[in-house]
């Protein structure tokens, strides 16, 4: 907000919007990996049940792209409704795709990109939407907030494989046992000796 021309309450507003439609994401992403810990705390699937806690997600969607339709642009609220949709797109590709072993690479940053990139896409240019900024610094920020969206999931995903639910405050290894490849799993496989890689690709689908 503040690189787009200033801090002021419709950019809070946007803030608060992105939240929400991350957290409902977040809802869910527990739900589907039947995490226990979230922040260092139990997640909402772990207390109340997969039942309530999709209701839960679906409704903080619905608050932030209610909360969207009442800010002047609605070119703003398409862009934030568009993130939400490639949100959902990318998270029903990555499970449909479970446990395939012939995911590559530019499958695995299709997916993300859909994803977190495209969240953190439509976070970065929204300010710059508000405050009728040129085109060109519009697209900047497009191209920033993607590229940093892709280089945090992908540093989340080697977290998922190498820290510890103390150390981060969640439940690690889930894309692991739910058979969502991500990219240390794909580099091991295409990077490894043909026998260490066919042997890892028997641990996976056992």
């Amino acid at each position: 907000g503040k690189a787009a021309g200033g801090w002021t309450e419709p950019v809070r507003d946007l803030a608060v919007i992105v939240e929400l439609v991350h957290v409902a994401s977040l809802v869910h992403d527990d739900v589907l990996d039947r995490a226990d810990l979230r922040r260092s705390r139990a997640t909402c699937n772990a207390k109340w049940g997969t039942e309530l806690s999709v209701l839960l997600g679906d409704a903080l969607f619905a608050h932030g792209l209610q909360l969207a339709t009442k800010l002047e642009d609605a070119e703003v609220a398409r862009k934030i409704a568009a993130a939400s949709r490639n949100l959902c797109a990318g998270a029903i590709l990555h499970t449909h795709r479970r446990f395939d072993l012939k995911m590559s690479t530019a499958d695995y940053l299709h997916i993300v990109g859909l994803k977190t990139g495209a969240l953190f896409r439509a976070a970065a240019e929204v300010p710059f939407l508000l405050h009728r900024a040129p085109e060109i610094r519009r697209e900047a920020a497009r191209s920033f907030g993607y590229q940093l969206g892709l280089a945090y999931q992908i540093y989340d995903d080697v977290l998922d494989l190498s820290g510890t639910d103390e150390e981060s405050g969640k439940t690690l290894g889930t894309d692991l046992q739910k058979g969502k490849w991500t990219l240390p799993i794909l580099h091991a496989l295409q990077s490894l000796p043909p026998k260490e890689a066919e042997a890892l690709r028997s641990e996976l689908v056992e």
